[in-house]
């Protein structure tokens, strides 16, 4: 059920085994290696190893100050398959890659456990209710789920799933009929299938799996050879001898005798001392957690401040062009425009078949007429336009890879001539109409366009298109009506390189008109298996954007492009079209914490996008559908939207910033204070898709919904009487979602949208306070997921 082993050392080599293992950092600092890759574990850190990799655990070589101790837990695999009624299992709980909450409430378990079986000696059923608690506790917040007990046919990867598979039910009878059905083949065509992609019948590829896991028990561990023989799936020990001396020439004794091991040597000991140790070490803990209290002490000197750019309210994508010609986008973006002041506001796709430029690919005429619309009514609204020039699909995505719709297209350009003649004449128009003055300003994207690449009937292959070629001609043209406007590229995603965009930036430094900055996306996406099994998924967003411009750095540093301006020119916490958590408070304030940690971490941030309005299709027919816009498609403000707002109130110059807070000062009497009680999400929102989540599973992927005090203590102020205005939102009061759910998701009558439209504000208080000499102090308890501005004056 659950085998508990205590060391004061490491692991002395690697290994594998069935098993699935827990590794519980008590003391110290460990390396785990698995598969090759290494993680740093501190204390309180934990792993689990999933059945049949090969790792190893050893002491780390700068743990100078506090000796290793580490607690490995293992649990019977076949068992566990059985009591979550599945026939593969896979885990991922890697504190050293992602520390979520969920892991507070696994190190809690694993305490218990430790209690019940190293200190107080509890009896059977103790143990049996600690077991089930820890396998509840693996499947609900770690457990990777998404994953088909049948294979489609038509899948790309049907072979490494097969494969995968049986590595990991090598142990149990699986037979040809059962992995036949799984593909719905016969078991002859599945037969005559399987030695074809796997060079070997099926008997021989099991067999050889299980002498694989039968040798690894030969030589690293002291088991009987009737247990290796039934551990690794063989039906008798006779059988195991005679499958092992066809493929070893030798018996398993014999073989193991030769590697100088005996079946007889005593199990390891545990190390001296270890009942005291992990006494002492559970008594810490729980002073640890009694002292757990949600305060935070700030000490702010207001004569001590710098400037910032603000760059995370410069600039907003606001959708495809097309879309702009509509009087309610029109009036949304005036909305937001009036409140949060964004000096760029981005557009797609403004010379697309949409935009009525020409009939067909002929030059008889060029009618800018839409074009003209969607420009002058950026013009009028004192909103300098960054123009993306690439062809951008027009599609609502249910999670990251799942599309609900997508609207088929249509080569904009058949050559790169017919591409340039369009671009020439388009220049020409809006300097005309506009002004060299104006179009100075202006900023164009050249976006690298995989659909365009593939489009193109003269390229066979993505690596044959010369995305450097179509930059090149588009800078030249562009800069030869106006050199100070701006063009960059390319657009990439960081872990998602295209070949041409790679040769792109080997090309930087020679080319005649190199790009004036580099746009880049950061969604909170990436690999979260140590095998990449899963491919890429949503990955924590605590830190995300930390992440990402840590591996941006990395990754141009190796161009020597460090000093180039970045401009992201998409940023969301998720790509996902209908996730109710865009919705959410829990949203707003993650971003609040992502913004105000890396306040000048580019030269620009783009928030995509405005309005929920291009998201909104058939499937659904409410008010709320899970988009990422800064306002319902109806208009009505969400928690994301006031975390720009407020980021946008902030004045120019820091005092003093930390964890959920940021206070700033004009230098003229007035303060702001921003504070935000975020909640980091658990893992169960990151092992499942993101559209899974209705509305009541939301209050339960945040594992700590505690309020949050900040004692503010800010010297030297005036002395004397303060205005002080609070600004909230919560879930409660300001939440589109929290408002929406009081009505019993059901707007389906005009009032009831006008009624949200006014209540989804922030709560206003206001009161004097008096300035004792120097300082004043505030006290703020903030609900979870609370967002709070707080403005002091004279």
């Amino acid at each position: 059920m659950i085998r508990i082993e205590l060391l004061n050392r490491g692991q002395s080599r690697p290994h594998m085994h069935t098993d699935v293992e827990l590794a519980y950092i008590l003391e110290g600092r460990a390396q785990v290696e698995i598969n090759d890759k290494l993680y740093v574990l501190e204390k309180n850190g934990m792993i689990i190893v999933n059945s049949n990799n090969r790792h190893q655990i050893f002491e780390d070589s700068k743990n100078h100050d506090k000796k290793l101790w580490l607690c490995s837990i293992m649990l019977d695999y076949s068992e566990l398959l059985e009591d979550l009624s599945k026939d593969f299992a896979l885990f991922w709980c890697n504190s050293a890659v992602n520390d979520s909450g969920e892991y507070k409430i696994l190190s809690g378990i694993l305490d218990e456990i430790l209690d019940s079986y190293e200190v107080s000696e509890a009896g059977n059923y103790m143990k049996k209710s600690l077991y089930y608690k820890l396998v509840g506790c693996l499947a609900e917040h770690f457990l990777v789920t998404g994953m088909s007990d049948q294979w489609s046919r038509k899948s790309n990867f049907e072979k490494e799933e097969m494969l995968q598979y049986m590595n990991a039910n090598y142990f149990r009878p699986v037979t040809l009929k059962e992995m036949a059905d799984k593909v719905y083949m016969s078991e002859t065509a599945f037969s005559k299938y399987f030695k074809k992609i796997a060079g070997m019948n099926f008997v021989q590829y099991k067999n050889n799996i299980r002498l694989h896991h039968a040798v690894e028990d030969l030589l690293y561990s002291d088991k009987q050879m009737t247990r290796i023989a039934v551990d690794n799936g063989f039906s008798s020990p006779s059988f195991f001898n005679r499958v092992f001396k066809s493929v070893y020439h030798e018996t398993p004794t014999e073989f193991r005798e030769k590697a100088g091991i005996h079946s007889d040597q005593e199990t390891e000991k545990k190390p001296e001392g270890y009942r005291e140790f992990v006494a002492s070490y559970l008594e810490n803990k729980s002073s640890e957690k009694d002292g757990e209290a949600e305060e935070c002490y700030v000490y702010a000197a207001m004569d001590q401040y710098q400037s910032y750019r603000k760059i995370w309210t410069q600039g907003v994508n606001l959708g495809d062009a097309a879309a702009i010609l509509a009087a309610r986008t029109q009036d949304q973006i005036r909305f937001v425009h009036g409140n949060i002041h964004f000096k760029y506001g981005r557009v797609c796709n403004l010379l697309g078949w949409d935009m009525k430029l020409r009939e067909s690919h002929s030059f008889a005429a060029l009618k800018f007429d839409d074009v003209d619309m969607v420009l002058d009514f950026l013009a009028d609204e004192d909103i300098i336009p960054i123009i993306d020039l690439g062809d951008k699909p027009k599609h609502t995505l249910r999670d990251f890879d799942q599309v609900i719709y997508m609207e088929p297209r249509k080569k904009v350009y058949e050559t790169l001539d017919e591409y340039k003649k369009v671009l020439e004449m388009f220049m020409s128009h809006v300097i005309r109409r506009y002004g060299e003055a104006w179009v100075n300003q202006w900023i164009f994207d050249v976006w690298f366009d995989p659909g365009e690449a593939y489009q193109n009937s003269v390229v066979i292959r993505m690596e044959d298109y010369d995305y450097t070629e179509v930059f090149e001609a588009t800078a030249k043209i562009i800069k030869s009506f106006g050199k100070n406007i701006r063009v960059g590229g390319t657009g990439f995603v960081i872990g998602n390189m295209h070949r041409p965009v790679i040769h792109f930036l080997e090309k930087y430094k020679n080319l005649s008109n190199p790009p004036d900055f580099l746009s880049t996306y950061w969604f909170p996406y990436g690999h979260i298996d140590e095998n990449d099994v899963l491919g890429s998924a949503i990955s924590p967003h605590t830190e995300f954007v930390s992440r990402e411009r840590e591996r941006y750095k990395s990754f141009i540093k190796q161009y020597s492009l460090e000093n180039v301006p970045l401009y992201v020119m998409e940023w969301n916490m998720s790509l996902s079209q209908r996730s109710f958590y865009n919705d959410g408070c829990g949203k707003g304030a993650l971003m609040l914490k992502n913004m105000t940690e890396n306040l000048e971490c580019a030269h620009m941030c783009v928030y995509n996008l405005l309005s929920d309005e291009g998201a909104d299709y058939y499937d659904l027919d409410q008010m709320l559908i899970g988009a990422a816009g800064l306002l319902t498609k109806e208009g009505i403000a969400k928690p994301c939207y006031y975390a720009l707002l407020f980021m946008s109130w902030l004045e120019s110059y820091v005092v003093e910033m930390g964890d959920g807070y940021i206070i700033t000062t004009n230098r003229s009497g007035i303060y702001k204070i921003l504070c935000f009680n975020y909640k980091a999400i658990g893992q169960v929102f990151y092992l499942r898709r993101e559209s899974e989540f209705n509305i009541n599973d939301l209050k339960d992927i945040y594992v700590d919904n505690r309020e949050k005090t900040f004692h503010f203590s800010m010297s030297p102020v005036s002395s004397g009487t303060w205005r002080l205005h609070r600004y909230r939102v919560y879930p409660q009061y300001g939440s589109v979602l929290g408002i929406w759910e009081q009505l019993g998701q059901d707007t389906s009558v005009r009032e009831d949208v006008e009624y949200m439209r006014r209540v989804c504000t922030p709560r206003i208080e206001g009161e004097k306070i008096q300035c004792q000499g120097s300082a004043m102090n505030l006290t703020e308890t903030l609900q979870a997921h609370e967002m709070r501005m707080i403005v002091l004056s004279r």
